[in-house]
């Protein structure tokens, strides 16, 4: 790649120095064509280094000694000048091919970005169908009016209680659990209390049919449970709730599985006759729940 930048050099210094007929110059002419024959025939051309003064050696095959005639003659400076004109003379000789950056479809493009759009995508938890998420209910909001499963399996719906009787609906976490055993068992020791205030109480969680039914086959409770696996009913009232989980307890030296869809806050609200919210406790202390209720209800019919 070298020879036409030296070609292009020595035919300019060789043309400068013609007019004086040195001996040198006619050496300088010689070697010019040397030079040129090297392009068509590079077999002829060569080019040595690791010399033993440690300097670049370039010759030609019949004449290696012709390099340093020439450098000896011409000087330090002429080569310097023509080692510096050579590259700048010959710039267009050696060009430097960039592979071109590949263009990305419009298509490719989309699809990646869709893709990192999912990735990073914040997923909300997945909602009932047919069940928008509220605030929490108030004193003096209307009731909801839903239908769940009871501890038998069957469908309960509130609008057939609603009016018939005050209703209490009280939520928590889990069966079989020591909070809220304690909480069920206060109502159903004051199940009679209740009653005579026309009070029907309901407890609702996110376990299964199966967990009410151990769990009032345990300790014997006298009240109805609601299934609310996939936290519907808990919405509805505004109740918060948090990932379901199992436990596991030994019942009638069965080990059993208890598992639920949702963990529900413990909350309590009482609906009148009329299918008002009248009462709303959001900081339950499990055991004193149905003392609380009976407190306000003797209060509310004075």
């Amino acid at each position: 790649m070298l020879s036409p930048c030296f070609a292009l050099a020595t035919t300019t210094w060789s043309g400068i120095m013609h007019r004086r007929r040195s001996g040198w110059s006619r050496m300088l002419v010689k070697w010019e064509m040397s030079v040129r024959a090297a392009i068509v025939s590079p077999d002829n051309f060569r080019i040595a280094t690791g010399h033993h003064d440690g300097r670049l050696r370039i010759g030609l095959h019949r004449h290696p000694k012709w390099w340093w005639d020439v450098a000896r003659r011409t000087g330090f400076w002429v080569t310097m000048v023509l080692a510096a004109i050579a590259p700048w003379a010959c710039g267009q000789s050696e060009r430097v091919i960039q592979a071109p950056v590949p263009q990305v479809p419009a298509a490719t493009q989309t699809a990646q970005t869709i893709k990192t759009t999912k990735t990073t995508r914040i997923i909300k938890p997945k909602q009932t169908a047919g069940v928008r998420p509220r605030s929490a209910l108030k004193v003096g909001d209307p009731a909801p009016l839903f239908t769940a499963l009871d501890d038998t399996g069957r469908r309960w719906r509130a609008a057939d209680h609603v009016g018939e009787k005050i209703l209490v609906v009280y939520f928590y976490p889990a069966d079989m659990t020591p909070g809220c055993t304690k909480q069920a068992c206060g109502f159903r020791d004051d199940k009679a209390t209740l009653a005579s205030l026309g009070v029907e109480v309901v407890g609702v969680s996110g376990d299964r049919v199966r967990n009410h039914q151990l769990f009032k086959q345990v300790h014997n409770l006298n009240f109805t449970l609601l299934s609310d696996s996939d936290g519907a009913i808990a919405r509805m009232f505004g109740v918060p709730t948090r990932r379901g989980g199992s436990i596991k307890r030994t019942i009638a030296g069965t080990l059993e599985t208890l598992t639920r869809g949702v963990t529900a806050a413990r909350w309590t609200f009482v609906i009148d006759r009329n299918g008002k919210i009248v009462f709303r406790n959001t900081q339950v202390k499990a055991a004193e729940d149905s003392q609380a209720v009976i407190q306000f209800l003797k209060t509310m019919t004075r």
